[in-house]
Order: structure tokens, then C-alpha cells, then sequence
């Protein structure tokens, strides 16, 4: 379920308007609540029977024009949230808004849990820049903030919630890794997550139930992408097509010493760790207070390429797990495949290339075990992965290339991204969304 503002995900006409009556019945209900009325040009709009639906299409980059304007008194931003699967959803949803002096009141009035959680500069960042190329106009300044709330919705079904706006402002604390003693920790009632205070890197996780703790340790590194000018006979160039790095070498994002948190959250609905490990990776731990898995939000880019290197960015995982060379990947997002490193088991492998030779594609993830224990990522779309040494997972997320592959595109990977009626052009930036 998508944390977008209004949830419209058939374009059955009978589904727009049970989502509207629903919408106008409860308006009645919450007497002087009504739907701010504001141009969004840029949005899939729907009226039925006097009530304006929006789904903002840029919640990917936290941008939402109608949550994001100020409510006035007595007025209540509607949100309508659905269920397209088959059995009743309980999750948290998060919502860019402008002010932390707003309340959820859920169909029956019942206030409804929230807390707000500051956007991270690196988002703040791609946000306004992103939304800006899109929109063709600048974005509101001043504060933005995360609101997270938790939704039940039937299956095949919607449910409603009322943002309004309050007197008061809702406190919130944002702590650095030296406010705290020892190693920074992420809690929910299921699992823990434990982060070093000295490098802030991800070092342990969890399991409460099962009493299981995995050391974990996560990094980021780039293969340099080859140009086919290696002075092999097989000349091939990293691209569109191929991923062929020019070397088994990973090189590491950030230095030994550098401090990778900026800063931490910790409430009662969601905990986050918002991570830099360099001007152009960054990332979100989030951790969910009933949550049997974390949620990671990846931003990567953009690649700097002055240096006239192509660069295939990663995400390293590296566990104590003996698993032998062995590691499993979903086979279009259905049933999971054994992969065994350096082999196929239809013919003797030759093999050439020790880190794309070991490549697959994912659509739903990738895992590796031993006797004990199993280490699973779950991913968002369509990427590559693999594990090219014993208790590591990694997977690729990002790839900025000035070489064309030959086959068949005509152009390398190097996509840029423009402010119209300025000279602002910048390499592109990706936001991945992982479940680890």
C-alpha cells in the first residue's frame, strides 16, 4: 500500500464513485470539516458529485502540494486510502505536510495515533530540485516534516481520515550520534537493530522472538565500468544491456573515519536513522514499532563522472553466514532459484568475469542461509544482485556510464535531469525502498 495522499488505484468508474460517497457521507458526519479546493495541474483529478480527489504523483520524491498547504480553521484535508488485495491491512502511511500542529481523526472522529518526523536534507534536496524540473515552478520553503499514522483497511475496500489542523504544535527530537553513550539502537516489539557510534554504520540485528542476533555490516562501494578498451578479443563495454565492470574491484563510498549518521529519531510510532556516506548517497533506516523487518530508502546520485569514469553503484551486506557459495534469487518474482557462485549446472562454466558472471536479475529479492540462520532483501523493482563472497548479499542500484554498449540502444547510461528556463542540469538521482 502506497503512502500516497489519496489512494485511487482503479480507474473503475463505480470505485470512483463509492470512494466519493464515502468521502461526501463522513464530510456530513464531521460537520464544518471541509476539502480545501487548490489547483494541482499536475495531478490525476477526480469530481464526483462536488468532492475533488487528488493522487499526488510525486509522493516518490515527498512532494504533495495538497498536504503540504496550510489548513485553515475548521478546515480538514480528506484522505482516502485503498486496499486493491484480497484481506484487511494494518500499516503506517507517511504524508509530507508543512506543520506539525495538525491531528488524524479517523471516519467515526477517533483521534488517531501520529507522529512527525523531520524529511532529511539529502530528500529535502531532490524533493525541491525534482519538483521544480516536473512542476516548472519552485516549492514552498520553511519546515516539512514525515506524518506517520497507522491505517486498517478492509480488503477490497477504502477507509477515510481527516487531517486537521490543531492550536498547537506536536514536539519532536532529533539526536546526533554523540548525545548518545554507547552504540545507537533501533527498537520494535519484534526485532533491534544496532548501529556503531563511532563509524554509524549498521552493525547487528535482532530477532526478539527467536532470540537471534546477526552481525550485519552494511557499505557502499562503485565498480568502474569498463569502456571495451581492455585489449581483449571480447571487446564489450559496460552498458545499457551489459553490466561489465573492469575490474573485480568494488571501490568503498566514505572514509574509514567518516561519521555516517546525521541524525536519529526515536518515537512511538517509527524510529529512523538518517544516514550520508558520501555528497551523493544517502539513506533512511526505518523501523516500525510492531515491525518484523526494517524499510531502507536509498537515494543515489547524482554520479559524478568528471573524473571521465563510469561508475555502478552498490549496496553491500556482509554477514558471519557459511553459506558456501550459494545464494538464491526469485525467478520473475515467483518461486526462489539456487545460485551457486562460479557454476551452472548445464554445462562446465568458464568463467571470465568473476563479479557480472555471478549477476541475476531481481524482481522480488534475493537471500542467503546457512544451518541456523537466513538473511533476506526484499527490493522495490527490477535489480541486479548477487553474492560474490561467502555471508554477502549486494545489490546494484545505481549506474551513470559514458560508453555504449553496442547493442542496440545507441547512447551510454548517462541520463540527466533540467530545470526548464535555467542552465541547472544535473546527473539523475534514484530512490530505492528496501525491506531487509
Amino acid at each position: 500500500m502506497k503512502s500516497a495522499l489519496v489512494y485511487l488505484m482503479s480507474g473503475n468508474q463505480n470505485c470512483e464513485d463509492k470512494i466519493s460517497t464515502v468521502v461526501k457521507t463522513n464530510a456530513k458526519r464531521h460537520k464544518g470539516y471541509l476539502l480545501e479546493e487548490m489547483d494541482s495541474p499536475n495531478t490525476s483529478q477526480y469530481i464526483r458529485k462536488g468532492i475533488e480527489l487528488e493522487q499526488c504523483s510525486l509522493m516518490n520524491i515527498s512532494y504533495c502540494p495538497k498536504s503540504e498547504s496550510k489548513l485553515g480553521v475548521g478546515m480538514s484535508l480528506v484522505v482516502v486510502i485503498y486496499n486493491s488485495l484480497g484481506w484487511i491491512r494494518k500499516e503506517f502511511v507517511k504524508i509530507p505536510v508543512s506543520s506539525s500542529a495538525l491531528e488524524v481523526l479517523d471516519s467515526d472522529g477517533g483521534k488517531v495515533e501520529v507522529q512527525f518526523v523531520p524529511i532529511d536534507p539529502a530528500s529535502r534536496r531532490v524533493r525541491d530540485y525534482y519538483a521544480a524540473s516536473f512542476r516548472e515552478t519552485s516549492v514552498q520553503a520553511g519546515s516539512l516534516f514525515n506524518l506517520y499514522f497507522e491505517v486498517s483497511v478492509p480488503a477490497l475496500g477504502y477507509s477515510v481520515y481527516f487531517i486537521k489542523a490543531t492550536k498547537s504544535e506536536t514536539s519532536w527530537t532529533s539526536k546526533r550520534p554523540q548525545d548518545f553513550n554507547g552504540d545507537i539502537i533501533l527498537d520494535s516489539t519484534e526485532m533491534r537493530m544496532v548501529f556503531s557510534n563511532s563509524t554509524g554504520l549498521l552493525k547487528q540485528i535482532r530477532y526478539h522472538e527467536h532470540e537471534v542476533s546477526l552481525p550485519v555490516e552494511q557499505s557502499f562501494c562503485w565498480y568502474n565500468g569498463s569502456d571495451g578498451n581492455t585489449g581483449e578479443k571480447r571487446i564489450q563495454a559496460s552498458g545499457a544491456y551489459v553490466f561489465r565492470p573492469n575490474s573485480s574491484s568494488c571501490f568503498p563510498l566514505g572514509g574509514s573515519s567518516d561519521q555516517a549518521i546525521q541524525s536519529v529519531i526515536q518515537g512511538d510510532i517509527v524510529s529512523e536513522v538518517h544516514q550520508q556516506f558520501s555528497p551523493w548517497v544517502s539513506q533512511v533506516v526505518r523501523l516500525y514499532k510492531n515491525a518484523e523487518d526494517a524499510e531502507i530508502d536509498f537515494l543515489v546520485g547524482p554520479i559524478p563522472v568528471d573524473d571521465n569514469l563510469g561508475k555502478e553503484i552498490v549496496a553491500q551486506f556482509m554477514t558471519n553466514l557459511s553459506s558456501n557459495g550459494e545464494f538464491f534469487t526469485d525467478s520473475n518474482g515467483r518461486d526462489f532459484l539456487k545460485r551457486i557462485r562460479n557454476y551452472r549446472k548445464d554445462w562446465d562454466l568458464d568463467i571470465h568475469e568473476e563479479v557480472a558472471g555471478n549477476y541475476y536479475p531481481l524482481n522480488l529479492g534475493i537471500y542467503l542461509k546457512d544451518n541456523k540462520t537466513e538473511f533476506s532483501l526484499l527490493v522495490d523493482r527490477p535489480l541486479g544482485g548477487s553474492s560474490i563472497f561467502d555471508g554477502e548479499l549486494e545489490l546494484m542500484l545505481h549506474r551513470r556510464l559514458l560508453h555504449d554498449d553496442g547493442r542496440g540502444v545507441g547512447e551510454a547510461i548517462n541520463e540527466t535531469v533540467c530545470i526548464n528556463g535555467t542552465n541547472s542540469c544535473e546527473g539523475l538521482t534514484v530512490s530505492l525502498h528496501l525491506h531487509g
